[in-house]
Order: structure tokens, then C-alpha cells, then sequence
């Protein structure tokens, strides 16, 4: 390699160096925002009308309600299709969530089988 061949590698390392803190000193900062997420073994007592009529549905609505977590993750709920749960659910948080029925959600549900 010639003497002006490694000269001009060392320019191009350095131009690529510049390159990139300029590309790094660019990009804004997003400042971290916090989620609440809540995880609650509902024991059945929410998921199919019948279940969600009860007084335990009102009670875990007015704490999520009082809570608002941005994320609620509901284990246990009563047994019925994926579909009559996801149809129960998705109207039980409009009926009962006011805060969450607002800001939209997404009901989805899954089986362990």
C-alpha cells in the first residue's frame, strides 16, 4: 500500500467517525414513558354474561376502575369459547370501564389447549 493510500484510509475512517457522531448527536431523545400493568386471576368471575352479572364483576371493575391500569391481563376467566369470551369481555369493559372504553382497547383471548 502506498504511503497516500493509508493516508487517505485514515481520512475516510475519520469522515465515517464524524459521519456517525453526527448522526448519533441528531436523533432526539424520547423520554421513557411508564405503563401500569395488572395481572388479576379473576377465578371464573368474569367471561360469559352469567359470570359478569354478579357482584364479584362489580367489584373488580370498580378496582380496575379506581387502579386504570394502561394493560389488565386476565387469567381464569369462565369458561366459555374463545368467542363468547372475547364477545363477554369486549362488553364488560365498555359497560364497566369507563377510562379504558375511552381511550380504546383490545379484547383478545386465548385457551390453554
Amino acid at each position: 500500500m502506498a504511503p497516500h493510500d493509508s493516508h487517505r484510509a485514515g481520512r475516510l475512517k475519520r469522515r465515517r467517525l464524524v459521519v456517525a457522531l453526527v448522526c448519533l448527536v441528531s436523533v432526539s431523545s424520547v423520554p421513557a414513558q411508564q405503563i401500569q400493568v395488572m395481572q388479576w386471576n379473576v377465578h371464573g368471575n368474569l367471561g360469559t354474561a352469567a359470570a359478569q352479572s354478579g357482584p364479584e364483576a362489580v367489584a373488580i371493575a370498580r378496582i380496575l376502575n379506581y387502579l386504570q391500569p394502561d394493560v389488565v391481563l386476565l387469567n381464569e376467566v369462565a369458561d366459555g369459547s374463545v368467542a363468547t369470551n372475547t364477545t363477554s369481555l369486549t362488553q364488560w369493559v365498555a359497560a364497566n370501564l369507563p377510562y379504558m372504553a375511552t381511550n380504546g382497547y383490545s379484547v383478545s383471548v386465548s385457551t390453554e389447549s
